[in-house]
């Protein structure tokens, strides 16, 4: 059985407008340049995602909510194996527009 939603570009960009605008309004951060990788576990409705900035501080957010995860401990991250590509900021705004 192959998977309909793998995280692509174009998987991402598919996402909707107003999921992609509460993933790049918790990208920003005026210090740290942040990446994003998206789960592909589920169906690509809503996908759980996980945001790394340059200071290698990692959060984790649902993509039903766009809040955070909470951890037991700072740092805690979702599954390598079950994460998308890394998306740059710049890569996210191109597709929100």
């Amino acid at each position: 059985m192959s998977k309909i939603y793998n995280g692509t570009p174009k998987d991402i960009a598919g996402l909707g407008h107003k999921f992609l605008r509460n993933v790049i309004k918790n990208m920003r951060n005026a210090s740290f340049i942040p990446t994003v990788k998206f789960g592909v576990t589920g169906i690509g409705m809503a996908p759980n995602y996980q945001i790394t900035f340059s200071n290698g501080t990692v959060l984790t957010y649902s993509g039903m909510t766009h809040d955070r995860f909470p951890h037991p401990t700072p740092g805690d991250k979702f599954n390598e194996d079950n994460l998308s590509q890394e998306y740059s900021y710049e890569e996210i705004q191109s597709y929100y527009r």
